[in-house]
């Protein structure tokens, strides 16, 4: 899990010199994860429900809920659960922080017409399948990944 949040940072940072030298290891990822959605849109025909457990500052919740219903990019990989209580109970266990809220946030993402995005199954290949976690691709198509979300709870 720290190499994920590595590269999270690295792409976040916009590293060119780490990029670099990550390169092979981003491309290879891609791939799999590539793979992987083919797969689930072999076995899923219509709106994937993903949730995620995230701590925003008051600016980016006030983005987020001026955008609820909208598309939205991100730069990273996210990670996500298809289990909503599995978010939750991250939501719940982040500590409080001043200036910080803790949100649990629903995507809805139609398989039917995921084009630009990629999005995988990997709960075989964790060490708690019982997170049922997916990994969302920042993608190699188009810089952006766009899929309409909304935010469920706010504490």
């Amino acid at each position: 899990m720290e190499f994920f949040r590595f590269i999270n940072k690295t792409l976040r940072m916009q590293d060119l010199s780490l990029l670099y030298l990550l390169r092979f290891y981003i491309m290879d990822l891609s791939e799999q994860l590539e793979l992987k959605f083919q797969e689930l849109k072999k076995k899923q025909k219509d709106i994937l429900k993903l949730y995620r457990a995230v701590r925003l500052s008051q600016d980016e919740l006030t983005d987020y809920q001026n955008s609820i219903g909208n598309l939205i990019s991100n730069s990273e990989y996210l990670s996500a659960s298809s289990e909503r209580s599995v978010a939750y109970n991250f939501v719940t266990k982040f500590t409080k922080q001043e200036g910080v809220v803790r949100a649990l946030v629903e995507y809805l993402v139609d398989l039917n017409v995921a084009k630009k995005i990629v999005i995988a199954d990997i709960r075989q290949y964790s060490a708690f399948p019982e997170e049922a976690q997916f990994i969302v691709d920042v993608g190699k198509r188009k810089p952006t990944n766009v899929f309409i979300y909304r935010l469920i709870e706010v504490n």
